[in-house]
């Protein structure tokens, strides 16, 4: 499920940012959207009220967008680790941001798809060692049969 949502063109396999704004709005600047700061403003206010840092390097931000028929989804992984306020207090190296169209009816099942991959240690340990995002993108896909 998150393999087809991803595209080459929003995946970052080196991207270099010091602080979670900086990487999450270089995420959203894959998107290319007409106006890309209320989706930038939207992903900050979650997290203001909860981190997506879910631990062991891996944050899964996250915000619905009206540009958007579809959900969509971008990964990056960072050059270093970020402080990203995450659970267990790691700094984040992985960033998988999902996008959904406003009231999207799956999106449980679409975090869960997200949470599941995460959970598998190959992904976590694999991930952050790709060189191509063709390649990324097709480990995923496998990972997730």
């Amino acid at each position: 499920m998150i393999s087809e949502l991803l595209v080459l063109e929003r995946v970052v396999l080196d991207l270099e940012a010091n602080t979670r704004e900086e990487a999450i709005r270089q995420l959203v600047g894959t998107f290319r959207f007409e106006k890309p700061e209320p989706v930038f403003e939207q992903i900050i206010d979650r997290e203001s009220l909860m981190t997506t840092g879910l631990g062991r390097g891996f944050a899964v931000p996250r915000a619905s967008c009206r540009e958007l028929s579809r959900p969509a989804a971008a990964l990056a992984v960072l050059k270093k680790g970020i402080d990203y306020n995450s659970l267990d207090r790691a700094p984040v190296k992985v960033i998988l941001l999902l996008l959904f169209p406003p009231d999207y009816r799956p999106y449980p099942s679409c975090m869960g798809a997200a949470l599941g991959l995460i959970s598998q240690e190959t992904v976590r340990t694999r991930i952050p060692q790709f060189n191509s995002g063709r390649d990324l993108i097709n480990f995923i896909k496998e990972k997730e049969s």
